[in-house]
């Protein structure tokens, strides 16, 4: 059956989940709660439409470089789809959330376009 297609997600309950694993084969939700939730998103980041949040394959890996879990996940901000950035130390709690600015090497800001994948 699934839900209604004109239902709308609930931002406290949407979002990304941290699942585990023993053996790589069967899994289990770590939290009932998304590791980051819409409303987080929308609170931290201003502008963004609440309806086209992780609405595409969100990308989440462990960062040597860093030496965090970095995500990338679209959001939708004027008019656009953009991509968004967050960080996390546990996997479970994401900070350090912004905007992807697409530079193109020079001064001043890239071309601002629409993004429909996360594979940056």
């Amino acid at each position: 059956a699934g839900a209604p297609r004109n239902s709308k997600a609930d931002p406290k309950t949407t979002g990304p989940r941290a699942l585990v694993s023993a053996d790589g084969l069967h899994w289990r939700l770590k939290q009932e709660t998304p590791v980051l939730s819409m409303a987080t998103v929308l609170a931290s980041l201003d502008g963004l439409r609440d309806a086209m949040l992780f609405d595409s394959q969100n990308v989440v890996f462990w960062s040597t470089t860093e030496g965090r879990y970095v995500m990338y996940f679209r959001v939708y901000k004027g008019g656009l789809r953009r991509v968004a950035r967050a960080e996390s130390s546990d996997f479970l709690n994401w900070t350090n959330l912004e905007l992807v600015e697409y530079g193109d090497g020079g001064e001043g800001p890239g071309l601002v376009q629409d993004l429909y994948i996360t594979q940056l």
